[in-house]
């Protein structure tokens, strides 16, 4: 009985010792997108970490401005003309390399990534 108490107590113990990772916390602040003022890239940019077709609004400079875009890794991002992704959407598909945006799309004002 005070064997499996002790062992009982222990885990416990090591349970509120050891952190639990479901391995989400590296991958908050990892970027789903770039997105440029100028054709080129470089500055001003403005890096899109939120997922999970989450809107965000596009900060001025850039907004209304969208020249180019680089989505990273394995997401998908839509870019939209209103400041709270409503009205139609240019999707852009994972590329290695910044893509320019079709003329209809560089007046856009926000985005979601998945």
């Amino acid at each position: 009985m005070r064997l499996t108490n002790l062992f009982t107590l222990a885990t416990a113990a090591l349970g509120a010792v050891v952190e639990y990772d479901d391995m989400d916390a590296q991958y908050v602040s990892a970027p789903a997108a770039i997105v440029y003022r100028s054709i080129e890239g470089g500055a001003p940019n403005q890096v899109i970490t939120q997922l999970n077709n989450h809107c965000v609004p596009i900060q001025p400079p850039i907004a209304g401005h969208v020249r180019a875009i680089r989505v990273v890794g394995a997401h998908y991002c839509t870019l939209h003309r209103g400041s709270v992704c409503e009205g139609p959407g240019y999707p852009f598909d994972r590329e290695t390399y910044i893509q320019g945006v079709w003329p209809a799309a560089v007046t856009t004002r926000s985005i979601k990534c998945n």
